[in-house]
Formats: structure tokens, sequence, C-alpha cells
């Protein structure tokens, strides 16, 4: 079930942008693929993907368990003062602030966790899915042992080590990534792609678990959220 309160909250943003806002896109870019599968590609966040995410990530929370800290509708504190360095979120606002500003709340989503991932350039759903890896697990890059992390790293992982792709494994899907991921799509729909990345991200979920059982309180939660995506990259929900 849908939270009313962010429900209200995603109401209160498309007033601020209007209600057609995100909508429609112009820019959409259709592909046919060897499956005569047309593919979408989106330049922002659609609305739905947003408020279904926000519903996936719930509003404050400041868990001892978790690493990231305190976090609002997905957003850490960490992530949110990056936000302000980079002039997307006015200085004044905090953490617990954010749930009266959707609109901020969208910008980080749509700068930090779409286009700076790259998703535009990737066909929904797997950019759905993708977008969302990336809002829950970061972006992606290294640890400083040099292990891979995040949703970059899975999205690689696929793209390495089941498609046998020459790339530099790092974590961070870059033009590289994109090109060998087009690559993958001239031969493969884009829907296989989405059910192996998150056949992925689950042996992620479980290995975290397996490396660091602090993590299990949160196994349950994960697990679900990823139900959902599946449901909603298979177009079973609306």
């Amino acid at each position: 079930m849908s939270d009313p309160i962010l429900n209200l909250l995603f109401t209160q943003y498309l007033e601020i942008r209007g209600k057609d806002a995100f909508e429609k896109f112009p820019d959409e870019t259709p592909s046919t693929t060897p499956s005569n599968e047309t593919r979408l590609y989106y330049t922002d966040v659609p609305a739905t993907w947003h408020r279904h995410i926000l519903n996936y990530e719930g509003g404050y929370v400041n868990h001892p368990a978790d690493k990231g800290g305190e976090t609002n509708l997905g957003i850490t504190i960490g992530t949110l003062n990056r936000a302000k360095a980079r002039g997307l979120v006015p200085s004044h606002i905090s953490i617990k602030d954010l749930s009266k500003h959707p609109e901020y709340v969208y910008t980080i989503y749509n700068v930090m966790y779409y286009k700076d991932c790259l998703c535009d350039k990737i066909p929904a759903m797997l950019s759905f899915a993708f977008h969302d890896s990336c809002v829950n697990h970061g972006r992606g890059g290294k640890t400083a042992k040099g292990t891979p992390i995040g949703a970059g790293m899975l999205l690689q992982d696929l793209l390495v080590n089941k498609y046998k792709k020459n790339i530099i494994f790092d974590g961070v899907v870059g033009a590289k990534s994109i090109e060998a991921l087009n690559e993958v799509l001239q031969t493969n729909s884009s829907e296989k792609l989405t059910k192996e990345f998150n056949d992925r991200r689950e042996l992620y979920f479980k290995r975290i678990v397996e490396n660091n059982p602090s993590q299990q309180v949160f196994i349950k939660g994960w697990l679900n959220r990823l139900k959902k995506v599946r449901t909603m990259c298979e177009g079973r929900v609306v």
C-alpha cells in the first residue's frame, strides 16, 4: 500500500511544477531491436517512477545500523550536503526539511541519481531498475581496497561477466559502459537484461548480509523493495 503522506508530498510537487510536469516526454527516443521491441529513453525521471521510488524509500529515518546516517525520502545527509555544494538545494535546507520541499527532492533524484548516472542513456525499464538501484546503493565506484561497489558495479558485472564485454570494471557507468550496453542490446531485449540486472541485485543484497551480519535487519525490506521493482519492470503496476 502506498504511503498517504508521500502521496500528498508528490501531489504538492506536481502542484508546484504543474499537473503535466514530467508526464510528457517530447525527447523520448524510440529504437527498433531485432525482436521489434520499441525502446524509450527518458531525458528526465518520469513522474510515475519518482512516485514509486519515494514510496519504496519512506520518510525520515536515522537507523544506527545504516551506514548512510540520517536519511529522508531516500536522500542521505551526505547526498544532501553534496547537492548543496552543487547549488541544487539552498544551504539552509535540513534533511528533515526535505519533507516540505518536494521540488528539491525531485531535483536531487533527477540530477544526481538519474542524469549523473546516465539513466537517460538506458532504455526503459532497465533504466528504472538502474535508477532505483542508484538511489538504493549509490551510483557506484570503488572501495579503498579497489573493489567495485554500488549500482554501477551491478550493471558492469552483467556486461563483463555475463556478456564478456571488455570495459574497465571500476563501478562507474560512463560512456564505455553505455557503448557496451548498446552492443548487447543489439541482440538481446531490454526486458531480458532488466531481469538479469534485478537477479544480480538480489544476489548483491544477500552478499551484503553475508559479509556484514549487522545488515540482516534490512534484508526483508530490501527484498520486498526489489519485488516491487520487478513488478514495475514487468508492467504490472502503473
